[in-house]
């Protein structure tokens, strides 16, 4: 009899032992197919976050046009000023004074109805 009850005993705690291990085993299994999912997942994200970043040699020659452009705009700005300038200097003797007097008398009206 007491061989009796050590078999029963020996064979359900044989019975969970298996069934633990079974789960167990499942699980990790579960885990594992999970696990490769994520895997790629993640390297499909990788490649749609790394595949819209512009390249570096791009960058680059997209900066090195955006300074060709602000060159020609500030020589362009250059020889506008340039031109004014030289289009000023040759006003006469007489166009300066004209604009002088021009101005006094503004001066002058501005001085009257202000006062």
């Amino acid at each position: 009899m007491a061989q009796d009850l050590y078999n029963i005993v020996l064979g359900v705690a044989g019975a969970l032992g298996g069934f633990l291990l079974y789960a167990v085993w499942n699980a990790v299994k579960d885990l594992q197919e999970d696990d490769k999912k994520l895997q790629q997942n993640l390297s499909n994200l990788k490649e749609i976050v790394v595949g819209d970043y512009i390249k570096r040699a791009e960058m680059e020659r997209v900066i090195k046009d955006m300074h060709l452009q602000f060159d020609k705009a500030s020589e362009s700005q250059s020889r506008h000023l340039e031109a004014t300038l030289e289009r000023f200097m040759k006003v006469d003797a007489d166009s300066h004074e004209m604009i002088m007097t021009k101005l006094e008398r503004l001066e002058q009206f501005i001085y009257r109805n202000h006062n």
